[in-house]
């Protein structure tokens, strides 16, 4: 039982931790919108003077509208995958059953050999 309760406190250390990194940086608004992010960084920055020298000076993150158009073509590309997807599953599905037939079918024939070595060994015992 020690062994179930070390790996419920190393679990919930972890996600105690990780927790609490979300809710600090929700709070200091890492998430929020681009002001306040950029007033969180010159904040962290003026504070952790450390912090800077793993900030790259330029960091080319994407105009809102392009994040837009990116997200919204590849959510299109995932719908439409996934209706090509459903659309092909009846014959996908239908492959997977006649193949694991033949399977089963091979596997569960019984040659003349064996049917001879079962008949003739009761035989044999008796």
């Amino acid at each position: 039982m020690p062994g179930v309760f070390g790996k419920v406190v190393k679990f919930s250390a972890k996600a105690g931790a990780c927790a609490g990194v979300v809710y600090y940086t929700a709070q200091e608004g890492v998430w929020s919108d681009g002001t306040t992010g950029q007033q969180t960084y010159v904040r962290v920055t003026k504070d952790l003077p450390d912090v800077k020298q793993y900030i790259p000076e330029d960091l080319n993150l994407p105009e809102t509208s392009e994040m837009r158009r990116g997200v919204s073509l590849y959510w299109n590309w995932a719908v439409i995958g996934l209706t090509n997807t459903t659309a092909r599953l009846p014959s996908i599905l239908a492959g997977w059953a006649a193949s694991t037939k033949e399977m089963l079918e091979e596997m569960l024939v019984i040659t003349p050999e064996q049917v001879k070595e079962k008949t003739s060994a009761p035989a044999a015992s008796s």
